[in-house]
């Protein structure tokens, strides 16, 4: 229990608390205590000065008898008359001819000087007795300050704790590899609201980072024995054939299942150390520019007929890496280009929320609901096909996908008015977190 730094901190408060408190009682004590003492000594001097009047005029064999007869006010009473002072008594400086006797705590005591013959007139308090009503009431308020103040505390306290105490159950969970574990930021208070908020997008990344992971490594074994397999199965065909023409056209079929291999390794490779990487090099660039040379790689370069339409984007200089959404841009349009019929449409807009949007679309078949959601998982595909002439090796939506979680966006797709499928990209125009520098440059296709 006192392991814990809101125990050591409530009581640490409290310790300070506690000294302050007792240091302003003593500073109050003391403040009341000079305060009593003036007015004891006022009052004690002007009944020795009415007293002494009295006395003046009287033969010294009188006085005692004349001091027997003097009214004084309560608590005050008369304790003699001394022809001399011991050294604790003081002059008091406001009131001239009065003494002050510091020594005796218990009652305060003055002393009048009568006359030039050196006798005084001793005057002391009477000591009341102690009020405990009193001092119950003066000490009240203090001792509720301090239970409301350690109250306070401790609900501040409880309040820390909570979120603490939830990120602590969260931390265990993922050291046990349950990566789906998130934390409810919306009864926090900043900054335990902002902290919750980091820590689930951290998770949600680690989260897809091992499931793409898994993916990659349940998928490559496939993908890597398909081309091994059609290799072997041509070296089989190879053996019986006489002829050097048929041999020739073997090889070639050979040659290109090796590029089929070299391109899913390299694919796999490259989408790995996207995935590995913390940060991306961005920077600011004309998104326009990049419409217009997306737009002349296709140019003649297609049978379907590809219509770009950029809409005013207002202030055109986003952040962001310009090869990597290049890419994304591209693998999108090949994807429409494969399943379209005649039409591709390409669409560049800021939205409301000042992200920028770039849409797909397609007059294909379109993409049934039963498949979509295995869309943008790595080596998988909407078709049945795995071959890399319709389909690739699955890593094209993947990859779209990968580069969007880095700029900090998203891909998804929908029903285009055109009758088939439509994908979309967006990410924010403007983003400090992207605005970084990163060592490793991304590898344009």
């Amino acid at each position: 229990m006192f392991q814990s730094v809101f125990v050591k901190i409530y009581l640490q408060m409290a310790l300070l608390f506690a000294a302050m408190l007792v240091a302003l009682i003593i500073a109050i004590g003391l403040f009341v205590q000079d305060q009593n003492e003036n007015k004891f000594q006022q009052i004690a001097n002007a009944q020795a000065k009415s007293i002494i009047a009295h006395l003046k005029n009287e033969p010294i064999s009188s006085w005692p008898e004349k001091l027997e007869k003097q009214l004084i006010v309560f608590p005050l009473e008369v304790e003699g008359i001394v022809n001399k002072l011991t050294p604790y008594w003081e002059p008091v400086d406001d009131l001239p001819g009065l003494f002050f006797n510091k020594q005796d705590s218990q009652s305060w005591k003055v002393a009048r000087q009568i006359d030039e013959r050196g006798y005084y007139l001793k005057i002391s308090e009477i000591p009341e007795p102690l009020d405990v009503l009193e001092v119950w009431e003066s000490t009240l308020p203090i001792a509720l300050l301090f239970i409301f103040f350690g109250l306070g505390f401790y609900k501040l306290a409880k309040k820390i704790r909570k979120p603490v105490d939830q990120i602590i159950a969260s931390t265990i969970s993922l050291t046990r590899g349950d990566f789906s574990v998130r934390l409810n930021d919306s009864e926090f208070d900043e900054p335990f609201k902002t902290l919750c908020h980091r820590f689930n997008t951290m998770t949600e990344v680690v989260e897809n980072s091992i499931l793409d992971q898994k993916v990659i490594i349940g998928a490559i074994p496939h993908e890597l024995r398909t081309p091994l397999s059609r290799l072997r199965f041509a070296l089989d065909l190879l053996q019986p054939i006489d002829s050097l023409q048929r041999i020739k056209a073997e090889l070639v079929k050979i040659d290109g299942h090796m590029d089929a291999l070299e391109a899913t390794v390299s694919d796999t490779l490259e989408f790995n150390r996207l995935q590995l990487k913390t940060k991306i090099s961005s920077q600011t660039f004309s998104l326009e520019d990049l419409m217009q040379k997306v737009c002349n790689d296709y140019l003649n370069d297609s049978n379907i007929k590809i219509l770009f339409e950029i809409h005013s984007l207002y202030d055109d200089s986003p952040s962001g890496n310009e090869l990597l959404l290049k890419r994304a841009i591209i693998n999108l349009i090949d994807n429409a280009i494969r399943h379209a019929n005649l039409v591709v449409q390409v669409r560049a807009f800021r939205t409301e929320r000042s992200n920028l949007t770039i849409e797909i679309h397609d007059d294909g078949p379109g993409i049934s609901p039963e498949q979509q959601p295995l869309l943008f998982i790595p080596f998988s595909r909407a078709d049945a096909s795995r071959s890399r002439s319709t389909g690739g090796i699955g890593l094209g939506l993947a990859f779209v996908d990968l580069i969007m979680r880095k700029h900090e966006g998203k891909v998804g797709y929908r029903d285009s008015d055109l009758g088939g499928s439509a994908f979309y990209i967006e990410w924010p125009a403007f983003s400090k977190t992207l605005l970084t520098q990163s060592q490793d440059e991304p590898t344009q296709s």
